[in-house]
């Protein structure tokens, strides 16, 4: 395992050894995946109703173009 600096001195992400990426590429490479986001909303609805988080209470579909709009930013 090794620790791989993303944005120095803020942002650190885990390599594993048998990783092909490490969790910080992985993960915006999942959050770019709108068939993934969706399904995981739509697994997870009760929380899309969490308007602290959210700001609003979202749909499905809503909450996924945010987190994808979200991982673009990073």
């Amino acid at each position: 395992m090794e620790i791989i600096e993303i944005y120095p001195n803020h942002l650190y992400a885990m390599q594993y050894e048998d990783g092909e990426e490490n969790e910080f590429d992985r993960l915006l490479d999942e959050w770019n995946d709108i068939e993934k986001v969706v399904n995981f909303m739509d697994q997870n609805k009760i929380y899309l109703s969490n308007k602290e988080i959210w700001g609003a209470e979202l749909n499905t579909e809503d909450a996924a173009k945010r987190v994808r709009i979200e991982a673009e930013e990073l």
